[in-house]
């Protein structure tokens, strides 16, 4: 079971665990995704232009879609902008992919302390900070924290005991909440940003997204239009700062929970779009 905790405001303290990467997409639904939100933002914004998408073959990619604003063909491709964290295995996975990973945890020891009869009483596992090298140990905390759910089988609550702690808030509490019901949630982590530090990481990895798929898109003899996908959650997007746009796109947009920010828009963007307003 899981238990939210805290929101990203409480997150004051920075934590080098983390590692922010741009993953192109390969998941037609995220790409489909972003066009209908750009799409809705056009046609609310817009609403006299003719908008028709074309769609690309996965072989002829890039780019991901043309889209005629009017009679002007426009390659539209997509990217997400995804946090990844370091827990010791061979490569980072997402921050959702972590809170999976310790959900799957979590629930492993709920199973085990049913079968040994110690799961008596509702308790919460904390998580401030994702656990670095939480695969090596994985053992040592499960022991800690099914030694707590024995010792404390029979009370109607206990404190919170601390079962790992390493620096940088990289921390594992568990606490019992209650005799009624006999079930263990999962609390946390939290992403350990400051806004100044997260606006500055934010800025960094769209730029180095844009300057990736510059590369990837040169051969497409079309103006180009850039939609990242954030994922990232932490920063708005006017306290970025400088971001770096090639000559030849006509305009950066960003998606984040079916709305649309405008990044950059070209002034040939801007006249095609404008013109429709007459």
């Amino acid at each position: 079971m899981i238990l939210e905790s805290g929101s990203h405001s409480e997150s004051l303290f920075y934590f080098p665990v983390f590692k922010y990467s741009i993953i192109a997409l390969m998941k037609r639904e995220d790409e489909e995704y972003a066009k209908a939100s750009f799409d809705g933002y056009l046609r609310n914004n817009y609403p006299n232009i003719m908008i028709k998408w074309e769609e690309v073959d996965k072989q002829n990619e890039p780019p991901d879609y043309f889209v005629y604003l009017g009679t002007h063909k426009v390659a539209v491709e997509v990217t997400t902008l995804m946090e990844a964290v370091e827990l010791g295995g061979k490569k980072a996975i997402t921050f959702l992919g972590a809170i999976k990973w310790m959900d799957e945890f979590v629930k492993e020891i709920e199973n085990t302390a049913i079968e040994k009869s110690y799961l008596h009483g509702a308790y919460v596992i904390r998580f401030n900070r994702p656990i670095k090298n939480f695969g090596n140990l994985k053992q040592q905390i499960r022991s800690e924290i099914l030694s707590y759910l024995h010792k404390t089988r029979s009370f109607e609550s206990a404190p919170e005991k601390v079962v790992y702690k390493a620096p940088r808030l990289q921390k594992c509490t568990i606490a019992k909440i209650s005799q009624n019901a006999n079930c263990i949630y999962r609390a946390g982590p939290t992403n350990g940003k400051r806004e100044g530090e997260s606006n500055t990481q934010l800025t960094e990895i769209m730029n180095k997204s844009i300057h990736e798929k510059e590369s990837k898109l040169s051969k497409v003899q079309f103006p180009k239009i850039l939609l990242l996908l954030d994922k990232y959650l932490f920063s708005e997007f006017n306290k970025l700062a400088e971001i770096e746009i090639p000559k030849d796109f006509y305009g950066v947009f960003a998606v984040r929970d079916k709305m649309v920010f405008e990044i950059y828009a070209s002034d040939e963007l801007r006249n095609v779009l404008n013109l429709s307003k007459h």
